[in-house]
């Protein structure tokens, strides 16, 4: 929190001037603390905004990339480990890596209902055999 040193009035730490008497911010003050925290945070939030965006066709190929069976899932963890420094294309990698998850859990639970109700996927498989025959 900035204080004015003329008027004594709080300012926001973006403010350029004291909305009460107009006195520029080179005469507000502040905790060293507090003033260190906000300027790392606007910062971060300045850099957030100047960060690239993923064009459309770089978005499609980097899907593309990801789907790749071996070599995509390999890229996927590299990408979301943060060997990337597009903060876009690393949440894609990480959100790549959770589906790629929830599918393994989906179809091992689908394969282990198979297995518990037919024994084998033998089974299984003579028991489709035989509704289409």
């Amino acid at each position: 929190m900035a204080y004015c040193k003329i008027c004594g009035a709080t300012m926001d730490e973006l403010d350029s001037v004291c909305s009460n008497c107009g006195t520029p911010v080179s005469g507000a003050t502040s905790a060293p603390a507090e003033s260190a925290a906000k300027s790392a945070r606007a910062t971060s939030i300045s850099a957030d905004f100047n960060a690239p965006v993923v064009g459309s066709w770089a978005f499609v190929g980097s899907i593309l990339l990801l789907g790749l069976p071996v070599i995509g899932f390999i890229i996927a963890i590299i990408w979301a480990a943060g060997a990337v420094s597009n903060r876009n294309l690393r949440n894609l990698a990480r959100a790549n890596l959770l589906l790629l998850l929830i599918w393994t859990v989906l179809l091992l639970s689908a394969l282990l209902t198979i297995l518990m109700k037919f024994g084998t996927l033998l089974y299984f498989a003579n028991y489709l055999v035989g509704l289409f025959a």
